[in-house]
C-alpha cells in the first residue's frame, strides 16, 4: 500500500517510520512533524475540489474498479491504487443508486430526476421513463435481473420489462410503505425481498406481495438494507432498531446493548470472513458472527463522517468501500485486528493520604485506613476506550467498571484483602488481572499470643478462685458442722425434756381419764336395768368433754338418763364435764321427784352461778344436755333437752324430736 499526501500524510518527504506493538504506524516527516496511522485497515480518500464532491452517495464494485455516485455525477476509481480513472458530471444530479446492466451499461438512479442508463464507452446518459411524478423520480435502489428492471422509489416498487411493460407495486398491493429503500434477489427462494417501513418482511413472488413475520409481536421496523451471508442467512439493517438476523423460526435482534455502535444503521454488507459490516453516523461496526461480538470503529480510527444510506460495496479483493458525507473510506478486513487490551500498571498508592511504596503486597499495622490506588492503561490506538474493572474480593461481590484508574477504599480495617484490577478496551479485558494483597494486622487483643495468654490467665484465675472458694467453703462447713452438733445436742436435750413432760402430761391425763370414767355410770349398771343397751363413746382426746349417767329413783321402777356435751375438748371439756356431772347429781339428790325440765332449769342456774357468768357476757361456757325420765311401770318416757335432740323408734318409725334452742350455762 502506498501512503502519500493523497491519503493523509502532510507531505511526501519521510525521514523515519516505526510500527509499535499495537501496529500503529509512526511516520517522521521533513518539516511536518510526526504522524500516526492508527490502523492500516482504513484508508481515506477525500475528493473536495472545484469539480469533485466529497459527498459519496452510491457505490458499485466492478472488477478492478469502483464506481462512485456523488451529488453531481460519476467517478471511476482504481480499487488498488485509489487513482481516479474517469469522471462524468454531465448529469449534474445527485446519484442515489448504481447497478450494472452489462459490461457497457450502468443503471443510474437519481434523487430527483428519475432513472437513467449510462453508456460507459460513449459516456452518455439516457432517461428511462417510469411515471411522471416527483415521488416516482426519487430513486432509492435499482436491481436488474433476467432482462427485468426493478426500481425502488418513494412511490413504491416498479417492475419494467422491455420498453412497454410496467408494473407498479404500492401499499395497495400489500407493501408496508411506498418508500422502498433496498431490494435483494434470493436465488434459493426465487423471490425478491423489499426493504421498507413495515412490521413484516415483504417479498415479491409471481407478481404478488407476500410477507414473512419478523417478530412474534409484529413490531414495526424501518428496514434500510437486506443482504445474505455466506450461510444463506438474511440480515437486515434498520433505521432505529439495530440489525436483524432474520429466521423464520424466530429472528434475533442486535442493538447497542449488544455492542453495536448505534441502533441507527445506514448500510450493511458481509465480508469474506462472513462478518457483518454495518455503517452508521460517524462510525462502523464489525460483528464477528461466530462469537456474536462487535468491534466498533469511530473517531479514534479517523472516521468523523456519516456513512450514506446503502453507499457500501465489496470489491473483488474483499475490501469494503463506504461512501460518506466527507469522502470515501476503504476498509481492508485482512489488515484489521482486535487490539489487545493494555495491561493495568500501578502508578501510585496512598495510605491515609501518605505515599506508600508501589508493591503487590501491602502490610499495615492495626488501624482504620483509607487506601487510594492509581492505575494506568496505555493504548495509543484507542485511548478513549480504556476501561478498568476492579473488585476487592473479601469486600465486594461484583466488579466495578470505571473510566479512570483511580480506586479508593475507605475505612479498611483488620483482615486480608485481595484487590484484582483488569484493564480493557470497551468490553474486552486483559487475560490476567493485576493483583494486590492488603494485610492489616489484628489489634493486640486479637493476636494469637494475647488470646492464648488470656486463656491461660483465665484458666489459672478460675482454678485459684475455685481453690480459694473451696477452702473457704470447707472452713464454713467445719464451722457449721460444729454449730450443728451443738444445736443437735440442744435439740436432743430439749426433745428428751419434752418427751418427759409429755409423758408426765399423758400420764396425768390418763389418770384424769380414769377418774372421769369412775364417775360415769358403768356399762354393767346400765345393762342391769336395760339389757339390750350399749354405749358408743369415742372422745377426741384422752379426756372428754362429754359425759353420761344413769340414776334410779329409790323405791320406784323409774330412771333418769343424762347425756351431755360440754364446751371445749380435752382438759377444759373434761373439767366442765366433771362440774356438770357433780351438779346434776347434787340436783337429783337434793331435789327429789323433779321432772327432767326442772332438773335442766336448776342445772342452768347452778352452772351460771358456779362459773360466775351472766347473760350479758359473751362467754360460751356451758353444755348441751338431754335428760330422759323412763317409767318402766307406766311404759312412759319424759325428756327435756337443751340443744340436744332425742331419737325414738316407735311402731317401726324413726322419730326425731328437737329440744330447746338454749344451751345450759
Amino acid at each position: 500500500t502506498n501512503y502519500n499526501k493523497t491519503n493523509g500524510l502532510p507531505n511526501n518527504y519521510i525521514k523515519t517510520a516505526f510500527r509499535d506493538k499495537e501496529r500503529n504506524l509512526w511516520v517522521g516527516t521533513y518539516g511536518s512533524g510526526l504522524c500516526q496511522q492508527l490502523q492500516d485497515a482504513f484508508l481515506f480518500f477525500p475528493f473536495q475540489t472545484d469539480t469533485l464532491s466529497n459527498n459519496i452517495t452510491a457505490l458499485l464494485s466492478d472488477n478492478s474498479v469502483i464506481w462512485l455516485g456523488t451529488e453531481t455525477g460519476l467517478i471511476k476509481l482504481n480499487i488498488t491504487s485509489g487513482e481516479i480513472l474517469d469522471t462524468d458530471f454531465s448529469i449534474n444530479e445527485k446519484i442515489t443508486a448504481i447497478t450494472k446492466k452489462n459490461n457497457d451499461t450502468l443503471l443510474i438512479g437519481t434523487e430527483n430526476s428519475g432513472l437513467f442508463s449510462y453508456d460507459v464507452q460513449k459516456k452518455k446518459f439516457h432517461k428511462i421513463p417510469l411515471e411522471d411524478n416527483k415521488l416516482a423520480n426519487t430513486i432509492n435502489t435499482v436491481l436488474f435481473l433476467n432482462d427485468t428492471l426493478w426500481v425502488g422509489t418513494n412511490n413504491g416498487l416498479y417492475k419494467k420489462y422491455g420498453t412497454n411493460y410496467l408494473r407498479h407495486f404500492s401499499t395497495f398491493d400489500g407493501l408496508g410503505h411506498n418508500v422502498v429503500n433496498n431490494l435483494l434477489f434470493d436465488s434459493s427462494r426465487n423471490i425478491i425481498f423489499v426493504a421498507c417501513l413495515s412490521n413484516s418482511l415483504a417479498y415479491i413472488k409471481n407478481d404478488s406481495v407476500l410477507h414473512y413475520s419478523i417478530t412474534a409481536s409484529n413490531d414495526l421496523f424501518d428496514l434500510v438494507s437486506i443482504i445474505k451471508d455466506k450461510n444463506d442467512s438474511l440480515w437486515i439493517a434498520t433505521k432505529s432498531s439495530g440489525i436483524i438476523w432474520f429466521k423464520e423460526s424466530g429472528s434475533i435482534i442486535f442493538t447497542s446493548e449488544n455492542g453495536l455502535k448505534s441502533n441507527y444503521c445506514h448500510a450493511i454488507i458481509c465480508d469474506n470472513q462472513n462478518n457483518m459490516i454495518v455503517g452508521h453516523q460517524n462510525g462502523i461496526s464489525r460483528m464477528d458472527k461466530s462469537k456474536r461480538k462487535f468491534q466498533v470503529y469511530g473517531k479514534s480510527e479517523g472516521i468523523f463522517s456519516s456513512i450514506n444510506t446503502n453507499a457500501i460495496a465489496k470489491d473483488s479483493l474483499g475490501n469494503i468501500w463506504f461512501g460518506t458525507t466527507d469522502g470515501l473510506i476503504k476498509y481492508i478486513p485482512k489488515n484489521s485486528f482486535d487490539a489487545k487490551p493494555p495491561e493495568p500498571k500501578l502508578v501510585s498508592v496512598l495510605v491515609n493520604g501518605n505515599p506508600y511504596k508501589k508493591n503487590n503486597l501491602i502490610i499495615l499495622p492495626y488501624g482504620h485506613y483509607k487506601i487510594e490506588f492509581l492505575f494506568q492503561g496505555i493504548s495509543l490506538r484507542n485511548p478513549n476506550k480504556v476501561r478498568f474493572k476492579y473488585m476487592l474480593e473479601e469486600n465486594e461481590k461484583k466488579y466495578t467498571v470505571t473510566k479512570d484508574g483511580k480506586i479508593i477504599y475507605n475505612n479498611l480495617t483488620t483482615g486480608t484483602y485481595t484487590l484484582k484490577v483488569f484493564c480493557g478496551l470497551s468490553d474486552e479485558w486483559n487475560d490476567f488481572p493485576e493483583t494486590i494483597i492488603i494485610k492489616i494486622a489484628k489489634p493486640l487483643w486479637q493476636q494469637w499470643w494475647f488470646i492464648l495468654s488470656s486463656i491461660v490467665i483465665i484458666i489459672v484465675g478460675v482454678f485459684l478462685f475455685i481453690r480459694i472458694r473451696f477452702a473457704r467453703l470447707q472452713r464454713q462447713k467445719i464451722l457449721l458442722e460444729k454449730k450443728l452438733q451443738i444445736r443437735t445436742r440442744e435439740i436432743v436435750e430439749k426433745n428428751k425434756e419434752l418427751e418427759t413432760k409429755n409423758k408426765n402430761i399423758i400420764d396425768s391425763l390418763n389418770y384424769a381419764k380414769s377418774l372421769q370414767q369412775a364417775i360415769f355410770s358403768s356399762l354393767e349398771l346400765i345393762q342391769l336395768y336395760f339389757p339390750d343397751s350399749f354405749i358408743f363413746f369415742r372422745p377426741k382426746d384422752i379426756v372428754s368433754g362429754d359425759f353420761y349417767r344413769l340414776d334410779k329413783y329409790k323405791d320406784e321402777n323409774k330412771f333418769l338418763i343424762t347425756c351431755a356435751d360440754c364446751t371445749g375438748h380435752g382438759v377444759p371439756g373434761a373439767l366442765m364435764s366433771m362440774i356438770g356431772n357433780i351438779l346434776i347429781k347434787d340436783i337429783i339428790v337434793t331435789h327429789k321427784n323433779n321432772s327432767p325440765g326442772d332438773i335442766l332449769l336448776s342445772l342452768d342456774k347452778a352452772v351460771t352461778k358456779t362459773l360466775q357468768q351472766n347473760r350479758s357476757e359473751e362467754r360460751e361456757d356451758g353444755m348441751d344436755v338431754v335428760i330422759c325420765e323412763v317409767n318402766m311401770d307406766k311404759k312412759k318416757i319424759i325428756f327435756a333437752s337443751a340443744m340436744r335432740p332425742i331419737v325414738m323408734l316407735q311402731d317401726g318409725k324413726l322419730i326425731w324430736e328437737r329440744g330447746s334452742r338454749f344451751s345450759i350455762g
